[in-house]
């Protein structure tokens, strides 16, 4: 609809729109743009030579192939090494991070292309054909989140108990952070336990040295707003880093 708006509401066929535009019409966050973006050239849906080519819908609707998204996410998948294999543990790069989100700590080296994991803090190298990292089922680890906010802000609201209401909401942090992406690698932040408290824990410590918010507006912040989505993306993105007025 926010190209066909773009297009045909404005009398044309086709327009080179950029990611920022369609963002800012749909409402959905810029980095999913590109991937949805790359899903209905696959289908058929839009037409797009490349990406700094005009869009357009393709009007011959028969020609659509809506299976296709399934294949481009599968693709994808095969596109990215699994996290826990070919890791290797010895002489991990040590990356500055305090002037970055935590999702987007990324470096290369002079010889040799390398993705950062912020999961495991190791380098994962990248070949042609490395296997999905893939997701596990795992139970949320309730009160091991809960020490690690104690922890990293022990002057903030503490919990003093972990109701269902409060469970729920931290499961509800816990997975939508799990369904996130590194913004650089397309890796999955964490795929499993493990990994998920190491990331909340580098996530938390993170959050405290960098969110201005956090340290002057007190009376808002807790574990009930921090597991929240807006929270996670809004700190991800740096939206908490200083306080207007």
């Amino acid at each position: 609809i926010a190209i066909i708006r773009k297009t045909y509401g404005y009398q044309k066929k086709a327009d080179r729109l950029s990611v920022s535009q369609l963002a800012e019409c749909t409402g959905i966050h810029q980095r999913h743009i590109s991937t949805t973006l790359a899903e209905l050239v696959a289908m058929n849906v839009i037409i797009r030579k490349s990406e700094r080519s005009d869009i357009a819908i393709n009007k011959y609707h028969e020609t659509w192939d809506l299976t296709a998204r399934h294949e481009v996410n599968e693709a994808k998948k095969r596109a990215f090494k699994k996290v826990n294999q070919g890791v290797r543990q010895n002489s991990p790069i040590q990356i500055e991070c305090d002037e970055t989100s935590p999702i987007k700590c990324d470096e290369i080296s002079q010889t040799q292309k390398k993705e950062r994991n912020i999961n495991t803090s190791t380098d994962v190298d990248v070949s042609s054909t490395t296997p999905v990292a893939t997701r596990k089922k795992t139970d949320c680890p309730y009160q091991k989140l809960l020490e690690l906010y104690q922890q990293h802000f022990p002057t903030k609201q503490q919990p003093r108990t972990l109701g269902d209401r409060r469970k729920r909401i931290i499961k509800q942090g816990w997975m939508y952070a799990m369904r996130l992406n590194h913004s650089e690698t397309g890796l999955p932040l964490y795929t499993d336990t493990e990994s998920g408290i190491e990331w909340w824990g580098k996530f938390m410590a993170w959050t405290a040295r960098k969110a201005e918010f956090c340290m002057k507006q007190q009376h808002n912040f807790s574990i009930d707003w921090l597991f929240t989505a807006k929270a996670i993306e809004g700190l991800i993105d740096g939206k908490y880093n200083t306080v207007k007025g």
